[in-house]
């Protein structure tokens, strides 16, 4: 593997790029990686303001839905293509209307997406590397 398609892999894992839905069929997401700087950082401030005597013994399950939810929000979801409300609208991803799709408890299988989409950025990157590795 060439350093230079991690080197790819890595940026689209920090800044974005667009991943097909595993879920929801036409549908594909921008998408920063889960685990990118920005979203560390932002958890760790998020921690940060929270009481210290509540987060001793771990936080609470309200606690880490709220930052799960604001990291997916604020960092990891960029855009979407494909999503349309029932009219056939496309749906304009603000980030209000980003937080109110991921919060809504009719929407988890769209939250689960974003989720589990966020884990697979870089990996068209890496397999590029592979297929050149083998050529």
């Amino acid at each position: 593997m060439k350093l230079s398609n991690i080197k790819k892999a890595t940026a689209a894992m920090e800044g974005g790029a667009w991943v097909k839905s595993p879920v929801l069929p036409g549908v594909r997401h921008r998408l920063k990686a889960l685990n990118c700087r920005d979203a560390q950082a932002l958890r760790a401030k998020l921690i940060a303001e929270i009481p210290r005597a509540e987060r001793i013994d771990g936080l609470s399950q309200a606690a880490e839905d709220e930052i799960e939810l604001r990291i997916l929000s604020e960092v990891i979801w960029i855009d979407s293509e494909g999503l349309s409300d029932d009219d056939d609208m496309p749906i304009v991803l603000s980030l209000e209307k980003r937080r109110a799709l991921l919060a809504d408890p009719e929407l988890t299988v769209l939250r689960n997406d974003i989720l589990t989409a966020s884990t697979r950025v870089g990996e068209a990157e890496l397999a590029e590397g592979e297929r050149d590795a083998k050529n």
